[in-house]
């Protein structure tokens, strides 16, 4: 059965976000609220991490229907995810006025987006190592399914 992944996705979550809302705040050209306007990127993008990580134990919610069921759905979903990431980080860096950056290139919002779609597959790379560096009170960040 596939697992939920809760750990990983907060922990890739906030790697991410962090990345992105630095980004953002880089881009803004340190103006007058740039901190604030680009912090909110971090819980959306959790969200959108959370999903991409989880897509397949949510498939197995679905009706047994065809589409539901093939191969290719969950990489459609988190293409869909990349995409909705991708307008929302160019958009949001668009928001701010007078600001020459990511509004000018999408650069940046494709790099985020690809790492959003990616996380599932980077997270695999990655937690041999982190289980040898994880301290015990943080291991429930790379434990699926709430182990």
């Amino acid at each position: 059965m596939t697992e939920l992944f809760i750990g990983p996705a907060i922990l890739m979550g906030i790697v991410i976000g962090f990345y992105e809302a630095h980004l953002v705040h880089n881009d803004e050209g340190h103006i007058r609220g740039a901190f604030k306007h680009s912090i909110h990127t971090i819980p959306v993008t959790m969200i959108l991490v959370f999903i991409a990580m989880n897509v397949d134990y949510i498939v197995t919610f679905l009706p047994n229907v065809a589409f539901f069921k093939s191969a290719a759905f969950p990489h459609i979903v988190r293409a869909v995810v990349g995409i909705f990431a991708m307008l929302k980080l160019h958009g949001v860096s668009a928001i701010a006025g007078n600001v020459k950056g990511m509004q000018e290139k999408w650069t940046h919002a494709f790099v985020v987006a690809a790492l959003i779609v990616a996380t599932p597959y980077l997270f695999l790379l990655i937690e041999p190592m982190l289980k040898n560096i994880m301290p015990p009170s943080l291991k429930f960040l790379i434990s699926v399914g709430g182990k």
